[in-house]
């Protein structure tokens, strides 16, 4: 009788055998489809159970990651505004559109 080893390298999306002592001839395990309705549930329930301070903490660091943006955004603008008054100020009339 054959033994065989199964092994998934990413928490179970993939999973592989190789028999007993032979660490080089892997296959891959199909999935069936109950198994993924199994583990869509299961990553689910883990997204779920979340605590509200794990929850709170994801959207302060997305929140965080807008504000970092929004503000290059900004001084892109600023800088694009000094740029005009600038010229304005040299030239008397704002530079030509470039649309």
């Amino acid at each position: 009788m054959t033994e065989y080893i199964y092994e998934s390298p990413d928490k179970g999306k993939t999973v592989y055998r190789r028999k007993f002592g032979d660490y080089h001839n892997r296959e891959l395990v199909p999935l069936t489809e109950r198994e993924k309705r199994i583990m869509e549930r299961e990553k689910n329930d883990e997204l779920a159970s979340l605590n509200a301070r794990d929850k709170h903490q994801c959207i302060l660091k997305h929140c965080k990651d807008l504000d970092a943006g929004m503000l290059k955004v900004e001084q892109g603008w600023h800088k694009k505004w000094e740029d005009d008054r600038k010229y304005y100020e040299e030239h008397g009339h704002y530079p030509e559109s470039e649309v």
